[in-house]
């Protein structure tokens, strides 16, 4: 959104008082459509957003293609956190792959990286994957 000091002012303001930064979680689940429409607020347009996700909900899903539509370029580095021992995580690392390609068919970037692994390593076999 900004640089300076007032950027600096603004994100500590919101990383203190922002209610998705609470100490305790919210008694009840999160209106995630409100969450999205006072971020699109805040966004001014043209705004390029990097999104940080396991991508282990299709919420964030719909988040991102609803803020690429808005025109947002968005990217997403997807952390692997998903092992395949057992039936219930081979099925959640099925899910992730059909989340990242549904953003991947919506035209948005996605870098999936193994946190054992650099970030620059991850990134560098995406933009080879993407231009072959």
């Amino acid at each position: 959104p900004g640089v300076g000091r007032e950027h600096a002012d603004d994100l500590q303001r919101t990383l203190a008082t922002g209610e998705a930064f609470g100490a305790t979680p919210p008694r009840e689940p999160p209106d995630h459509d409100a969450q999205v429409d006072r971020l699109r607020e805040r966004l001014a347009e043209g705004t390029q957003l990097l999104v940080l996700s396991p991508l282990c909900d299709d919420a964030i899903v719909e988040t991102c293609q609803t803020l690429a539509v808005a025109g947002h370029e968005v990217s997403v580095v997807s952390p692997t956190v998903t092992e395949a021992d057992s039936p219930g995580r081979r099925l959640a690392a099925l899910e992730r792959r059909g989340r990242l390609a549904t953003l991947r068919d919506a035209e948005i970037s996605v870098v999936e990286w193994h946190p054992d692994d650099p970030l620059a390593a991850a990134v560098s076999r995406d933009e080879r994957r993407v231009t072959a």
